[in-house]
């Protein structure tokens, strides 16, 4: 690239992004200077902890190779978000910042849970149930999971939401691994589980979705966090 073009970019759009995408059905040749940030939002994307990472950790995809992989290619999308958090789990390891980790509900799948206690509670008083869902057992592979299926966290529950956000409830299972001190080899168990889990319930024929979950990096002590702006703790 000429350096008037170079300079050209930086003045109108900010700093030229070098990010490689990392597609892995071929090499990129887009020439696209846009990238993204495949899977930070299960990292905490803009809390405190998350901004500390450095940016060449990431995995990046080209805006267009993003569009393919996100809504074209929905049914291995899931997975390949597992995929792309092991990969982001070896790159973090690979840094040397990171001390542990923390397992912990998305906000909206914390409020989803508040909203359906509160659902549930009144529901007694009326005698009404959710379905059953007994006899439907989840994979056995790699952690132990309970029998449940991705319904039965309260999908069936009829209320209003925006139509632009899909929940996407985390299983039982996992929430039993909610928490902080989680180590690598932890981490990598946790996600080999949950994309075992996943793979397990698309041949089963259900519509699946990576979970409301985040995996929140606890940085080192030593570690200093550049002027990003604002950000939210973990």
């Amino acid at each position: 690239m000429e350096l008037s073009k170079i300079l050209n970019e930086v003045s109108n759009n900010g700093p030229v992004d070098r990010h490689a995408c990392s597609f892995p059905q071929g090499q990129c040749s887009t020439g696209s200077g846009n990238y993204r940030k495949i899977v930070s939002h299960i990292f905490g994307r803009n809390k405190m902890c998350t901004k500390m990472i450095p940016d060449d950790v990431w995995v990046y995809y080209c805006r267009k190779h993003y569009q393919r992989a996100r809504y074209r290619m929905t049914r291995s999308w899931p997975m390949t978000q597992a995929d792309l958090a092991l990969k982001t789990i070896d790159n973090l390891q690979e840094w040397g910042g990171v001390e542990s980790f923390k397992l912990a509900l998305r906000r909206r799948e914390t409020r989803r849970v508040v909203s359906e206690s509160t659902m549930n509670y009144d529901d007694d008083s009326t005698n009404l149930q959710q379905p059953s869902f007994e006899g439907n057992e989840g994979p056995e592979r790699g952690l132990s999971t309970s029998p449940e299926t991705p319904f039965s966290e309260g999908e069936f529950t009829i209320r209003k939401r925006s139509p632009t956000i899909v929940t996407c409830p985390v299983p039982k299972w996992l929430k039993m691994h909610i928490g902080p001190n989680k180590s690598f080899p932890e981490v990598r168990a946790i996600l080999q589980a949950l994309k075992d889990y996943l793979e397990d319930l698309q041949d089963r024929g259900y519509d699946i979705r990576f979970p409301d979950v985040e995996i929140l990096p606890q940085v080192k002590p030593n570690v200093r966090l550049p002027d990003r702006g604002a950000s939210t703790q973990c």
